[in-house]
Protein backbone atom coordinates (compact mmCIF):
# COMPACT_ATOMS: atom_id res chain seq x y z
CA UNK A 1 0.00 0.00 0.00
CA UNK A 2 1.35 3.42 -0.94
CA UNK A 3 0.34 6.40 1.18
CA UNK A 4 1.63 9.88 0.78
CA UNK A 5 1.80 13.22 -0.84
CA UNK A 6 0.68 15.23 2.19
CA UNK A 7 3.60 14.46 4.52
CA UNK A 8 6.12 17.06 3.32
CA UNK A 9 6.56 15.23 0.04
CA UNK A 10 7.10 11.79 1.50
CA UNK A 11 5.47 8.61 0.28
CA UNK A 12 5.25 5.66 2.63
CA UNK A 13 4.73 2.00 1.80
CA UNK A 14 3.11 -0.46 4.16
CA UNK A 15 2.86 -4.22 4.01
CA UNK A 16 2.65 -7.33 6.13
CA UNK A 17 6.41 -7.85 5.87
CA UNK A 18 8.65 -5.23 7.50
CA UNK A 19 10.76 -5.19 4.30
CA UNK A 20 7.73 -3.67 2.56
CA UNK A 21 7.76 -0.60 4.83
CA UNK A 22 9.78 2.26 3.39
CA UNK A 23 9.76 6.03 3.01
CA UNK A 24 10.44 7.59 -0.38
CA UNK A 25 11.05 11.38 -0.60
CA UNK A 26 9.22 12.68 -3.68
CA UNK A 27 6.98 15.72 -3.85
CA UNK A 28 4.61 14.24 -6.43
CA UNK A 29 3.57 10.80 -7.62
CA UNK A 30 5.42 11.03 -10.95
CA UNK A 31 8.69 11.75 -9.11
CA UNK A 32 8.00 8.73 -6.90
CA UNK A 33 7.56 6.50 -9.96
CA UNK A 34 10.80 7.89 -11.44
CA UNK A 35 12.93 7.08 -8.35
CA UNK A 36 15.30 4.19 -8.99
CA UNK A 37 14.82 3.06 -5.38
CA UNK A 38 11.07 2.78 -6.03
CA UNK A 39 11.63 0.94 -9.33
CA UNK A 40 13.95 -1.52 -7.55
CA UNK A 41 11.57 -2.04 -4.63
CA UNK A 42 10.54 -5.75 -4.63
CA UNK A 43 6.84 -4.95 -4.24
CA UNK A 44 6.99 -2.60 -7.24
CA UNK A 45 8.91 -5.10 -9.35
CA UNK A 46 6.30 -7.76 -8.66
CA UNK A 47 3.47 -5.32 -9.54
CA UNK A 48 1.95 -5.55 -6.06
CA UNK A 49 2.13 -1.85 -5.10
CA UNK A 50 -1.34 -0.37 -4.62
CA UNK A 51 -2.29 3.18 -3.74
CA UNK A 52 -5.32 4.43 -1.85
CA UNK A 53 -6.57 7.99 -1.80
CA UNK A 54 -7.97 8.64 1.70
CA UNK A 55 -5.45 6.54 3.60
CA UNK A 56 -5.83 8.65 6.74
CA UNK A 57 -9.58 9.20 6.70
CA UNK A 58 -11.15 12.13 8.46
CA UNK A 59 -14.63 10.67 8.73
CA UNK A 60 -16.59 7.43 8.53
CA UNK A 61 -17.39 7.73 4.81
CA UNK A 62 -13.67 8.31 4.03
CA UNK A 63 -12.82 5.19 6.05
CA UNK A 64 -15.31 3.15 4.02
CA UNK A 65 -13.60 4.51 0.88
CA UNK A 66 -10.25 3.23 2.12
CA UNK A 67 -11.70 -0.21 2.80
CA UNK A 68 -13.33 -0.26 -0.63
CA UNK A 69 -9.98 0.67 -2.28
CA UNK A 70 -8.18 -2.10 -0.43
CA UNK A 71 -10.87 -4.62 -1.30
CA UNK A 72 -10.72 -3.74 -5.02
CA UNK A 73 -6.92 -4.06 -4.96
CA UNK A 74 -7.05 -7.45 -3.28
CA UNK A 75 -9.50 -8.79 -5.86
CA UNK A 76 -7.41 -7.75 -8.88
Amino acid sequence: MIQGGFDNGNYWTYGADSRERRRFPANNIQKLFALQAFKDFPVTKSHHAVGASDFLPGCYSDAIGVIDSLERALHT
